[in-house]
């Protein structure tokens, strides 16, 4: 092995390898600097002992990678990390040591008794500097000069007098010289109200009304007050307001603030409500609705009775049937379908798409599996689900109205919008 390599092998030191070949270490260390490097020149490779070159190597020994050979052990797991902490506990030494207050061992000395202030004023008086600078006064050397008295001033008015020059640039009156000629003669004033009369309204007004009269919901007030609230009213409280109930409680409900308030309106007025479902069935006269009115007037009959379970049970059937048959889509489609924007819907189709519109709030789906039962009237949870907490005096009263307002709807579309008996077989939204 070469003494390079023993060197850089930590077999040997770069001393131990000076002393056995007899130079310095410092001779050493710079020969393996020049081998690594590849600069080691003739004459540096040579001592008394002969030619190190062939004796140690031309070129610096390549480092060799121990890695594989000793692959590198994780002593983690063979030394794990011991906590002291249990075997050697803090020790708090502020007891054993208190902190020893020296001030009593060391008072502080006032050194200003042993080196009092002292006092230079009197070693340096203040030199009053007025007495050897004293201010002058220049006024006396260089007096102000008047100089009004050289320069006076000079009125010029008296030069140059103010000339009147209207004598001699008289005003002129254009308006005589130039009179305003009389137009009227050459264009003669049009009367356009002779050439463009002023078109007769009245008949276009009357055939307003006439359709206001014909297409405007029979029950609602002249104008809504909002249709804002008209859209939430059917939308999302589902609570019917065409054909039934009256005008005086459908006006109470477009001032209530909430649903709840609503809902109790109805309440209140049920006697009312019941009346006004059951002369609205009664006008009902065209074929494909002959077969859900005796139906109609027994939920109506129930609820009068005070059987609210049953007129509620019934009610929601028929309703539901009578959807079904006017537009023949799935459940998902209908309720989706139905909700309006009564701002953006035309006069004649109104009062049909106001009727259906509660039926998106109807068809409200639930599955005890995905949710909370809803407390509104709900057709899934009637049928499917049917349990006391949903059969209430509130839930009765609003499926005999939507029955009512649905059935009135579809019997009305029928007769007017298709007379003759002609229908089509799926009502179009």
């Amino acid at each position: 092995m070469s003494a390079v390599r023993r060197v850089e092998s930590g077999e040997l030191s770069a001393r131990q390898i000076a002393e056995e070949i007899g130079v310095t270490a410092g001779t050493v260390n710079r020969w393996r600097r020049k081998w690594r490097a590849g600069t080691l020149g003739e004459s540096q490779a040579r001592t008394k002992d002969g030619d190190l070159r062939q004796r140690y190597g031309t070129a610096p020994w390549p480092k060799t990678d121990y890695s594989d050979l000793f692959p590198k052990i994780d002593t983690t797991a063979l030394f794990p990390k011991t906590d002291y902490s249990d075997l050697f506990p803090k020790i708090d030494t502020t007891a054993l040591f208190p902190k020893t207050d020296y001030s009593d061992l060391f008072p502080k000395i006032d050194t200003t008794a042993l080196f009092p202030k002292t006092d230079y004023s009197d070693l340096f008086p203040k030199i009053d500097t007025t007495a050897l600078f004293p201010k002058t006064d220049y006024s006396d050397l260089f007096p102000k000069i008047d100089t009004t008295a050289l320069f006076p001033k000079i009125d010029y008015s008296d030069l140059f007098p103010k000339i009147d020059t209207t004598a001699l640039f008289p005003k002129i009156d254009y308006r005589a010289l130039f009179s305003k000629p009389d137009y009227t003669s050459i264009f003669p004033r049009i009367d356009y109200e002779k050439l463009l009369p002023r078109p007769d309204f009245s008949e276009l007004r009357d055939w307003a009304r006439e359709l206001r009269r014909r297409w405007w919901p029979p029950n609602w007030p002249a104008e809504v007050p909002s249709f804002e609230v008209l859209n939430e009213i059917l939308n999302e409280d589902g609570i019917p307001l065409v054909w039934v109930p009256r005008q005086s409680i459908v006006e109470a409900l477009f001032a209530a603030k909430d649903r709840r308030e609503r809902v109790e309106i109805l309440l209140n007025e049920r006697s009312a409500v019941t009346r006004d479902c059951q002369e609205a069935t009664a006008k009902m006269t065209h074929p494909r609705t002959s077969g859900s009115k005796p139906l109609a007037f027994a939920a109506i009959k129930a609820l009068s009775d005070g059987h609210d379970e049953a007129a509620q049970a019934l009610a929601v059937v028929v309703t539901e049937s009578a959807v079904q048959t006017a537009l023949a889509k799935s459940y998902s489609k209908i309720s989706h379908e139905v909700r309006i924007d009564a701002a953006e819907i035309g006069l004649r189709a109104l009062r049909y798409r106001a009727a259906l519109a509660p039926v998106a709030s109807f068809y409200t789906p639930y599955y005890p599996s995905t949710g909370e039962k809803p407390s509104a009237l709900s057709r899934h949870v009637s049928v499917h689900y049917a349990e006391s907490d949903h059969y209430t005096s509130a839930n009765s009263l609003l499926s005999v109205l939507l029955m009512t307002s649905v059935l009135l709807a579809l019997d009305d579309y029928w007769s007017r919008v298709q007379p003759g008996g002609e229908t089509e077989e799926v009502m179009t939204l």
